[in-house]
């Protein structure tokens, strides 16, 4: 890792001893605090479909928490956990002041209590690992500064010193030079242009996205500038996404399911979902699409029995990627329905994907996700039904460019209809 990069700031910044280190790594975990939101349990969703949202959030933090090299003092892997940890506990918290809680079995409302107690212990202890990974990070970077400061003095010097006259081979080969002739000068479109020194986290483009299209997955993970973190390692300040890989043959075998219902007009979803193998730090690759019981009209679809999806998911070890619908007429976008449907899975997996399939229009699909003004905006809405939101619609989601499709895997299709 180069450390070149936000050197001006550093040098500006009085206090380059403990005491900054302190305050930087505070800033930086302020930064990954507001990455953990507020899980709000939507009171238009069961209660028992939020419990096993629950589990099934707790599954993806012990199978990160059991991952090879996870505690080997990476702090953007402790980052992760942190959120993950914090999500568990605000939204086990959010869950026992749901108004059907009491409604819960008392060995369901006990895991619930569990979960909540046992979140925040995890949680306090990744907070520790984090803070000292932090720290570790910055205190390599105040050395190298250091050295490289050393350097700049040494080259000063260096350069200061009066010059040494030149051997006798040298000034023969020196006058030879001069009886060549000259050169004239290359025309300006052949002369080298020397590249303008990149700005310390102009790492995304800083243009919003025109009125017109849709903003891409760049416009949302653009880390904050607020804290040295985000000069060290830009990447540390952003929302890390793992790629999620999307096999053609989901997409395949998931038209060839719902095509009496395409031919009627009428919409079918399904649940898209990855296998141990098939998650990994840096990707996620859907294995099982899952059709729930279901009942669809021309421009929507209401899953049955989503808690009995979900514990079938968990028994299984699979996680949730995101979920595939189709708009038989229409064509690929995200109705407000579909975005409170997509919030859901994308408040307990950050990389959650929802595709949509509109074989009558051109483009024949779509993969999007939330914004993040999209997933604020719709964690404050409590309309049901087809809606307009306070935003327009171009801003609370976009085309999802974490994705990879890919044209060989294939995958196991489970219609429980």
């Amino acid at each position: 890792m180069s450390f070149n990069r936000g050197n001006e700031a550093y040098a500006s910044e009085p206090d380059r001893g403990e005491g900054w280190i302190k305050k930087e790594c505070k800033a930086y975990l302020d930064e990954v605090c507001d990455r953990i939101g507020d899980p709000v349990a939507d009171v238009n969703v069961s209660i028992k479909s939020h419990y096993s949202r629950l589990k099934l959030l707790r599954q993806q933090l012990v199978r990160r928490m059991k991952a090879p090299g996870v505690f080997s003092n990476d702090a953007r892997a402790f980052a992760d956990l942190f959120v993950l940890a914090m999500q568990l506990f605000a939204y086990s918290k959010a869950i026992t002041e749901h108004p059907e809680y009491p409604s819960l079995n008392a060995d369901e409302q006990r895991s619930t209590v569990l979960m909540f107690e046992h979140s925040v212990a995890r949680a306090q202890d990744i907070k520790a690992r984090l803070r000292t990974a932090v720290e570790d990070k910055l205190r390599r970077y105040q050395t190298d500064y250091f050295s490289e400061q050393e350097q700049v003095q040494s080259n000063k010097a260096e350069a200061q010193k009066p010059d040494v006259a030149a051997p006798a081979h040298e000034n023969t080969y020196n006058e030879f030079l001069k009886g060549l002739p000259s050169v004239s000068k290359p025309p300006s479109e052949f002369t080298t242009r020397q590249p303008e020194q990149e700005s310390a986290c102009a790492i995304m483009p800083s243009a919003p996205p025109a009125d017109d299209q849709l903003p891409s997955y760049s416009e949302v993970s653009q880390p904050s500038q607020t804290c040295m973190m985000s000069k060290i390692d830009p990447g540390m300040c952003m929302l890390r996404l793992r790629q999620v890989v999307l096999p053609r043959d989901a997409m395949h075998k998931f038209m060839n399911a719902a095509m009496q219902n395409t031919s009627n007009n009428t919409e079918t979803c399904a649940v898209l979902c990855a296998d141990e193998a098939g998650v990994t730090d840096a990707r996620i690759t859907v294995s099982t699409v899952i059709l729930p019981p279901q009942q669809g009209t021309c421009d929507t679809c209401e899953a049955h029995g989503e808690e009995e999806v979900l514990n079938h998911v968990i028994s299984m070890n699979l996680v949730v990627v995101g979920w595939i619908h189709t708009h038989p007429s229409q064509s690929a976008f995200l109705s407000s329905v579909d975005m409170h449907m997509t919030y859901g899975y994308q408040s307990t997996l950050p990389e959650a994907i929802a595709v949509v399939m509109s074989p009558t229009k051109q483009p024949t699909f779509g993969v999007f996700r939330l914004t993040t003004a999209g997933m604020d905006t719709i964690k404050a809405c409590r309309q049901s039904g087809f809606h307009s939101h306070s935003i327009p619609s171009e801003k609370i989601f976009g085309t999802c460019e974490n994705f990879l499709l890919d044209e060989s895997q294939k995958v196991q299709m489970m219609d429980l209809r």
